[in-house]
């Protein structure tokens, strides 16, 4: 029975949320349920009026390589570093070193995303400090746009896997 529910809500229930994509969904008080099958069904409109618009393409390109990127590293480095921790011959130092491989699983991500803000903060961060000692001018790394990558590799996420 607990495994029939889970199903129910992890898996099924969301399937619902498909059917927004074929209709002209507006939410209201009314609730997510009522909202959605009391919307006008409009087909494939939504469709043609994201693939009409110039951001298709680069929402297609950002996802699909975001996606490459961390199927990669999900798969290539967990794999590389296995191998190298079966070459080390001192099991004292392997266990250190596998301690700390798994010391994120055990960190909240509430404390290391503020760590990551704290460097990257526009007025008080870390990495701006640095370069205004340097003679440069703060970088706002949240918002220029030419610095989103190096903003979104620097939040902390889950595996894809999880």
């Amino acid at each position: 029975m607990p495994g029939a529910v889970w199903f129910l809500f992890f898996a099924y229930l969301p399937l619902f949320g498909i059917l927004v994509a074929f209709k002209k969904f507006r939410l209201s008080g009314d609730g997510f349920f009522y909202n959605l099958f009391t919307s006008e069904t409009v087909w494939f409109d939504n469709f043609k009026f994201l693939f009409s618009s110039g951001d298709a393409w680069i929402i297609v390109r950002n996802t699909v390589l975001y996606n490459l990127t961390f199927i990669i590293l999900g798969v290539a480095v967990p794999v590389v570093l296995a191998l190298l921790l079966n070459e080390i011959k001192n099991k004292g130092m392997m266990k250190i070193y596998q301690s700390s491989m798994f010391l994120p699983y055990f960190l909240s991500w509430v404390v290391v995303s503020y760590c990551v803000f704290a460097f990257l903060n526009p007025e008080k961060g870390y990495f701006n400090a640095i370069i205004q000692q340097f003679g440069g001018d703060p970088v706002s790394w949240y918002t220029e746009t030419k610095f989103w990558r190096i903003s979104q590799a620097a939040i902390p996420r889950r595996s894809i896997w999880i």
